[in-house]
């Protein structure tokens, strides 16, 4: 009975050096069955700080790095086959799951951070004022950036009329995720800035022409600028709607384009039927520019419709 309990203790501690022989192999020959290797995601862009491009471009966590590629002087950017990738990470006992549809884009020292933005941003306000003065534009995201901002690519920007009359506000940023999908960033910023804008040096009289003897040009900050500011004319090309206070910054709902005639003026009308042509003078009952249709009054008290054919001469239809 002694010796058969023996045995079964014989044959357990044989069986127990077998398993421990067995998963010291595992472990140091053959680590990668005990250790789960990670997934290794390939995307179908990268942005490369610098000249060389290496695995840890890909994946940034890896344990043995390799020179990859290296861009040439004359370009910023390259296309390699994903298959490529897929081989080295492979051969390393990595997973890998290709997102990059075949062809993976690695672009050199692309802005994908906040640089391009914000000369957008400046370009978005220079258009609605042609005669700003930037002093200071700051921008910052309103909340924290994705964690693979990095690999962004940057497409636009989408601001309101209403916010680029604002010192502070906020416009939205338009990106291009790696797996192609519009990703849209809130930005807030401040700006301190002047722009050039007309001032009535006099009173300014209702149908009175706008020009150098009523009004002169001034610079005054963003935070002071009136609703849709008058920014450019030409001289006598517009006149007042209405009466206007001297000091006042002017705006382009004050005033509207002066007519080629205007009501009241004195013209010349002609008729004209065939090869025989009048000419009489008449009253311009309204103003209007060339081509226009506008009714006249001879002296003998008569009406007509006649088309504006220049400032003092109108053809009776």
């Amino acid at each position: 009975m002694v010796e058969h309990n023996l045995a079964k203790v014989g044959v357990a501690s044989s069986n127990l050096v077998s398993r421990s022989i067995l998963a010291f192999i595992i472990l140091f020959v053959f680590p990668h069955l005990c250790f789960a290797m990670p997934k290794v995601s390939i995307l179908p862009f990268y942005c490369i700080n610098g000249d060389k491009i290496y695995l840890h471009h890909i994946y940034p966590s890896i344990k043995e790095d390799g020179l990859l590629l290296k861009f040439s002087k004359n370009s910023d950017s390259i296309k390699l086959n994903s298959s490529q990738i897929v081989d080295i990470l492979d051969q390393r006992g990595y997973k890998v799951e290709d997102k990059s549809g075949g062809v993976i884009n690695f672009k050199k020292d692309c802005q994908n951070h906040l640089e391009n933005v914000k000369d957008k941003l400046q370009q978005a306000f220079q258009s609605t004022y042609p005669s700003i003065f930037i002093q200071e534009l700051k921008i910052k995201p309103r909340n924290s950036l994705p964690s693979d901002f990095s690999l962004y690519r940057f497409k636009n920007i989408s601001i309101s009329k209403s916010q680029l009359k604002k010192t502070k506000g906020t416009f939205i940023a338009h990106y291009e995720t790696t797996n192609a999908h519009i990703k849209n960033i809130y930005i807030n910023f401040e700006i301190k800035a002047s722009i050039s804008v007309f001032i009535a040096s006099r009173n300014i009289s209702k149908n009175q022409v706008l020009n150098a003897s009523n009004c002169l040009k001034e610079s005054i900050s963003l935070e002071k600028l009136p609703y849709r500011p008058l920014q450019t004319f030409k001289q006598n090309t517009f006149v007042a709607k209405f009466n206007i206070k001297q000091g006042s910054i002017l705006s382009t709902h004050q005033f509207r384009t002066k007519l080629l005639l205007s009501r009241g003026s004195i013209v010349e009308a002609f008729i004209k039927d065939g090869a025989l042509s009048l000419q009489v003078e008449a009253k311009a009952l309204e103003g209007g520019d060339k081509g226009d249709l506008i009714r006249i009054k001879t002296r003998d008290g008569k009406v007509f419709r006649a088309v504006v054919q220049a400032h003092d001469k109108v053809l009776i239809k």
